[in-house]
């Protein structure tokens, strides 16, 4: 029994110790962490930060108004049965593609009279709600559902809503730019589908106080889907030979805007005065000695700790995670 009761007390040691390194290792990674987050670099000394770069460039630029719609087909046509009776036939499911007049199905009336059901437009179909069997109700009848829906997608459309404020900038002809996620290509920010806006209301939606615009895109090779949801670009303003940086170098600070610039593997924080952005490039403005317009619309010195520089490498990939002077390993 004593020797029993002696393990025992032993395996309650070992427990009760390793309880306690875990707990102190717990409260060091919390605190490490916490440090971190603050922007405070941890006492011990530790080896370069690896860090991604790219070049300062000149450029043109083009400033995009951008704007959030959803994809919808040129036409969508429900098609119903003009008979009541049941269905002999079904020769089309949905995906398949229609041309007009195309029998979609047969229905065999109260009279025993076969009656085709054809497609009113070419499309695809959509939507198919029946099978072989079902008792199809007439158009004119209260209960009576569509058996089918055709879309035509060899134009699609975007609808988005416009802003008050951009109403009297929108004009009808625009060409404009559309992204959808479902083909993300990181060279393309806002320009995978080419279009034109083809009609903007001329009332507003007073909940929302914007105007439904709508830009059309040739769909022909079928890639644009009706429900995507895509963004709409407009160019506002084309900009030439503008200082240039990475969108994800530009880091919002407490009262500017901040970028980290790469030399001798030291990073150096640099205040930095943006302009237009394409959603990929950022414009910089800020040679030394640079204006900025203050809320109440007066100038006020703006006084950057220096000035980025056609050349210059400032971070891109870990951007967030340097603090001014810190040293880095610049990863080619």
């Amino acid at each position: 029994m004593g020797r029993i009761t002696t393990r025992k007390v032993l395996i309650a040691a070992l427990v009760g110790l390793l309880l306690l390194a875990l707990l102190i290792g717990y409260r060091v990674s919390r605190s490490r962490r916490a440090g971190q987050e603050a922007g405070v670099a941890p006492l011990e000394k530790e080896g370069a930060f690896p860090v991604a770069v790219a070049k300062v460039v000149r450029g043109n630029l083009e400033e995009l108004i951008s704007m959030g719609g959803t994809v919808v087909p040129r036409a969508r046509v429900e098609v119903f049965s003009r008979v009541t009776g049941q269905l002999q036939e079904v020769r089309v499911k949905e995906g398949d593609k229609v041309n007009k007049d195309d029998l979609l199905a047969v229905v065999r009336g109260n009279d025993g009279e076969p009656v085709p059901i054809r497609s009113p437009i070419a499309g695809i179909v959509a939507q198919r709600t029946c099978e072989i069997g079902d008792i199809a109700l007439a158009v004119d009848g209260t209960s009576a559902k569509p058996l089918f829906a055709v879309v035509d997608t060899e134009v699609v459309k975007v609808q988005v809503g416009v802003p008050e404020t951009l109403t009297t900038f929108l004009k009808v002809g625009m060409e404009a730019r559309v992204r959808v996620e479902a083909y993300p290509l990181d060279h393309f920010p806002l320009a995978i589908f080419k279009g034109k806006i083809t009609s903007i209301s001329p009332s507003l939606d007073v909940g929302s106080r914007t105007a439904r615009a709508e830009v059309s895109i040739d769909n022909r090779d079928g890639r644009l889907k009706p429900g995507m949801f895509a963004m709409v670009g407009v160019v506002k303003e084309k900009l030439e030979n503008v200082l240039l940086v990475p969108k994800e170098s530009v880091i919002a600070g407490e009262e500017s805007q901040l970028v980290y610039v790469a030399k001798d593997n030291t990073v150096h924080e640099l205040e930095v005065q943006t302009g237009a952005s394409d959603g990929r490039w950022v414009q910089i403005l800020n040679p030394a000695g640079s204006q900025n317009p203050s809320m109440s619309g007066e100038h006020t010195a703006y006084r950057p700790k220096g000035s980025v520089e056609e050349g210059d490498e400032v971070v891109t990939i870990g951007a967030r995670m340097v603090y001014d002077g810190q040293t880095v390993k610049v990863l080619r």
